[in-house]
This record gives structure tokens, C-alpha cells and sequence, in this order.
């Protein structure tokens, strides 16, 4: 996987630095609904699931926690024009260009959406 991590969340993009960002940003119940799709740099689709984990709180204690873990797809297939796409849509709705943002490169794309990714 390569960062920058894009999530669309129907229509909104959320942009992280990282994948433990993005993990830490996204909550179950986001996932458990099925209705996000989520991108490394490259097009990589990522898949996210729900892992229940053991936090320690105090000497004795413990709680159990949902974490969200972030994995490419079997295969890891990359879709560099559904990426594309999607920044294209977000990237043409907040910056003026004068020329198309369908002609610049992927790489490019990703480049100008760096300066909305999430802190």
C-alpha cells in the first residue's frame, strides 16, 4: 500500500497522510454498513474489517475494543481510473483550473489533493 489513503464516503473524500490515519479516522459501524470505498495512491482498493482487541486499562483490567484494519484486496489489483475519477469529481468541485482536471496524470491528482488530507 501506498499513502496517501483516500476514502469515499458517497461523494465526500477524506485524504490521509497514512494508513494508521486513515484507520484511526474510519469507525465500525462505517464499515460494518458497507458504504465506503477506500484507495491507496495507486488505485489499490483496500478492504477494511472490524478486529476486536483486548486494551489493558488498569493492572487487572481489561475492555474489549473495535479496531479498524486496513488490507488491499486479494490479488492487489489496482484501479488507477476509479481513483482518477473520484479525484477528479472532488478536486473540480474546490479548485479553479484552466484546463480540465480530466487531462492531468493520477500522480498529479494526488499531488493537488495533499492539500486537503485530513491531520
Amino acid at each position: 500500500m501506498k499513502p496517501p489513503i483516500f476514502i469515499d464516503d458517497q461523494g465526500d473524500v477524506l485524504i490521509f497522510d497514512s494508513l494508521m490515519r486513515a484507520e484511526s479516522y474510519l469507525e465500525p459501524s462505517d464499515v460494518k454498513c458497507g458504504r465506503i470505498a477506500i484507495f491507496d495512491s495507486e488505485g489499490r482498493i483496500l478492504h477494511p474489517s472490524v478486529h476486536e482487541v483486548n486494551q489493558k486499562i488498569a493492572f487487572f483490567w481489561t475492555r474489549t475494543c473495535e479496531r479498524i484494519v486496513l488490507e488491499p484486496l486479494e490479488g492487489g489489483a489496482k484501479h488507477p481510473m476509479k481513483l482518477r475519477s473520484l479525484l477528479v469529481d472532488f478536486l473540480s468541485k474546490i479548485i479553479p483550473t484552466t484546463e480540465p482536471l480530466i487531462s492531468y496524470p493520477l500522480e498529479k491528482l494526488v499531488e493537488m489533493s495533499l492539500k486537503f488530507k485530513i491531520e
